[in-house]
């Protein structure tokens, strides 16, 4: 089983719509992808209508309230399963996931999804701190969104260093790529910023597709869905997803069985 954790040095990059429907897309290709909110403020369960927010959780995993299999909730995608963050209380957390029981209880989740499970994917809080630490401390590889704007680019070299410090002083860890969110391509200075981005992480840690600053989010929040389930035929911004779930599987050695791999005629 792999576990990605996806992870932003602040709030409002788009990192809970990304996890959303990047696992939507993960699971569309066929990958058992079982998604995690690990955010205190269960932001997962609070992007998605039917009630997730308000249901048992990891919170009643960790305290022993509840076994791993209530609280994985199934979804319309059969390869598609969510555990949302649960019920923690206040003091809970204020020590999300530090504490010696909660990180025993989270590695035993860990272990038990991978019997089910192809790939885990991990919602954080932002930052490098408090309830994110714990999650990173514990996981073996993150997925980096920066806003394409000046002050992403800025603090990137620093969040990374946090990064590593984390991993130093944990199990061990490594990024797998740095993903761009809110680009505005009609703007020059948030090109300017994926420009230098791209210029500054080492080759293999950057991505082909961007995520665009798109109303068509707005709306999909709005109705409680990702962008696959929002219409019929998908908006064009859901094969972004798409794109990014193939970029991904090479890194995360998601591999199905080798077939010849070559053009085909399109007429016999």
């Amino acid at each position: 089983m792999t576990v990605l954790t996806i992870v932003s040095q602040k709030g409002g990059v788009g990192k809970t719509t990304v996890a959303l429907n990047l696992a939507f897309s993960i699971a569309g290709r066929g990958w058992k992808t079982l998604l995690i909110d690990t955010d205190p403020q269960g932001s997962i369960g609070l992007s998605l209508r039917g009630g997730v927010a308000g249901r048992p959780g990891l919170a009643d995993y960790l305290r022993g309230d509840m076994g791993f299999e209530d609280t994985v909730l199934s979804t319309r995608v059969p390869e598609l399963g969510l555990l949302p963050v649960g019920r923690p209380t206040f003091s809970e957390a204020c020590t999300w996931l530090q504490e010696p029981d909660a990180q025993d209880a989270f590695r035993h989740l860990l272990k038990r999804a991978s019997e089910d499970w192809d790939i885990v994917l991990i919602d954080t809080a932002a930052g490098p701190y408090g309830p994110a630490r714990g999650v990173l401390g514990m996981t073996p590889a993150a997925l980096v969104l920066m806003q394409a704007e000046p002050l992403g680019i800025r603090s990137l070299p620093s969040y990374l260093e946090a990064l590593a410090e984390i991993w130093r002083h944990g199990e061990g860890g490594r990024v797998v790529g740095v993903l761009l969110t809110m680009v505005q391509p009609r703007r020059a200075a948030s090109m300017a910023v994926v420009q230098e981005t791209l210029r500054l992480i080492p080759a293999e840690l950057g991505f082909d597709a961007v995520v665009v600053r798109d109303p068509i989010f707005l709306e999909a929040s709005a109705e409680g869905v990702p962008l696959g389930l929002l219409r019929r035929s998908p908006p064009p911004a859901a094969a972004v997803f798409e794109q990014i779930a193939a970029e991904l599987e090479p890194r995360l050695a998601l591999c199905t069985e080798e077939v010849e791999d070559e053009a085909r005629s399109l007429v016999d």
